[in-house]
């Protein structure tokens, strides 16, 4: 068994989340897949989250990867929440975790009163609907109540529902993606048409996928930690770890034992810290979210103000890879103001790189900056 430490697994989970050194804008899909997607319940925070990677990166740049190009998509997954994920990948994303996420999600609709004959009869509803063009969930609603109102009365509440409903288990079927918002409704389309080039993936090929790459971006890891990660029962989770044993090797992390894959253990033991890593991170952003304790990112006397009630993520002053703070902005015209309440005393050059950081989220929202920490203010023009 090896020994490593924190700082050292700190160094690589920076490094393979791409918070080190700046990516480039054609680095997009690279980083995407690295991380294991982006999750993008509120796509502003998704958007901030690959800004934080990839300098210079603009909202333009991911809705054309998004809407046009296609070669990123936008569907539920991982925890049963919303990822942008490559197009490339879904096929093995949705075989990985089709049959633990439906699972869960019929027996979330079934306290509504609905069996799995009723879902599956409205899921096929939906996806006729769909035959045409992207339809909101409201517009769906419409299109298919009619046929199922007296089979299913609370088809209505399940289409329309804040947590993806129906939609969702249909996307997590394979069948549905998000499409480009209408206002402020999102709206749906049909996978086969929006993502023609599908080509199935065997179950175990894509479960085995799945570790692998998530050891790859959030290793060392237990199988406790994949199991929260992918959002499935501990026992599913155990039955894939298990399989991948010869490819995995142990290593001893202070008091605690992780797996980390081995073709990345000479990497691990070679990781170090670069001096003052600062990074402003959004709500949700993917680095908080891959292991089920969090004590290796924060203290437990400041853990509820990031990890908070309803499963909503603070955004986050990242320092060195653990939390040192969190942060809030609120555009003002065009003015953009930050607020960054440390957890601690802040460095001279710490100060320095949050007002870098929050620099260039100002320069993201086209604003100028207005930056307050611990009742400082500063004004920056924008460029």
């Amino acid at each position: 068994m090896s020994n490593v430490t924190w700082s050292q697994v700190h160094a690589f989970r920076l490094q393979r989340h791409f918070l080190g050194q700046p990516a480039l804008t054609e680095d997009l899909l690279d980083i995407v897949s690295g991380t294991c997607g982006m999750q993008a319940q509120v796509m502003s925070a998704a958007q901030l989250a690959l800004r934080a990677r990839i300098h210079g990166l603009t909202a333009p740049e991911i809705e054309r990867a998004l809407w046009q190009d296609r070669t990123l998509v936008k569907v539920w997954c991982m925890r049963g929440t919303l990822h942008v994920l490559p197009a490339h990948e879904l096929p093995l994303y949705v075989a990985a975790l089709k049959p633990y996420r439906l699972k869960q999600e019929q027996r979330w609709m079934a306290r509504y009163g609905v069996d799995a004959a009723a879902i599956e009869t409205m899921a096929d509803a939906i996806f006729t609907a769909l035959s045409a063009y992207p339809l909101t969930r409201r517009e769906i609603s419409q299109a298919i109540l009619p046929r199922l109102r007296k089979s299913a009365p609370q088809i209505q509440e399940l289409l329309e529902h804040g947590w993806g409903g129906l939609g969702k288990y249909v996307c997590l079927q394979g069948k549905l993606c998000l499409g480009p918002n209408q206002g402020q409704e999102a709206t749906f389309v049909r996978r086969d048409q929006w993502l023609p080039d599908w080509e199935d993936v065997h179950g175990e090929k894509a479960e085995n996928w799945l570790l692998q790459r998530y050891l790859q971006a959030y290793g060392p890891a237990t199988v406790q930690d994949f199991a929260a990660w992918a959002g499935i029962a501990i026992r599913d989770a155990s039955r894939i770890w298990d399989r991948l044993q010869d490819k995995m090797c142990t290593v001893h992390i202070g008091g605690s034992q992780a797996a980390i894959l081995e073709r990345d253990l000479r990497i691990l033991r070679e990781a170090a810290l670069a001096a003052g890593n600062v990074r402003l991170l959004p709500h949700f952003d993917v680095y908080l979210l891959g292991h089920r304790s969090k004590s290796h990112l924060i203290d437990d006397a400041s853990y509820k103000r990031v990890y908070r009630a309803a499963g909503w993520i603070s955004p986050v002053v990242l320092i060195n890879g653990r939390i040192a703070g969190v942060w809030s902005h609120r555009k003002r015209g065009k003015r953009l103001q930050v607020s960054i309440e440390p957890f601690s005393p802040l460095s001279q050059s710490q100060r320095a790189a949050i007002e870098e950081r929050a620099a260039d989220i100002a320069e993201f929202f086209e604003s100028s900056l207005e930056l307050a920490c611990t009742g400082t203010a500063a004004r920056y023009p924008a460029n």
